[in-house]
């Protein structure tokens, strides 16, 4: 499992590089906002592995959940 926590220095290309997604089983990313480094994420990822979103805010709750169903189809 990868834990990862978003903000505008960690969405750079270096982080998502670390990330190993030939393995990856579980990605979790705690706080994504606005899903820049999220569709990044689930460009990247396999389609078995898992991706959990851990977001508070409600507007980028909702903003994330069209983001992503747009970015899968």
């Amino acid at each position: 499992m990868v834990f990862l926590a978003s903000s505008q220095v960690l969405r750079n290309k270096c982080l998502v590089d670390a990330v190993n997604f030939e393995k990856a089983e579980c990605i979790v990313e705690l706080g994504p906002g606005t899903g820049p480094f999220t569709r990044e994420i689930v460009r990247r990822k396999k389609a078995q592995t898992i991706l959990i979103l851990i977001e508070i805010n409600e507007i980028f709750f909702k903003k994330l959940r069209k983001t992503i169903v747009k970015i899968q189809a």
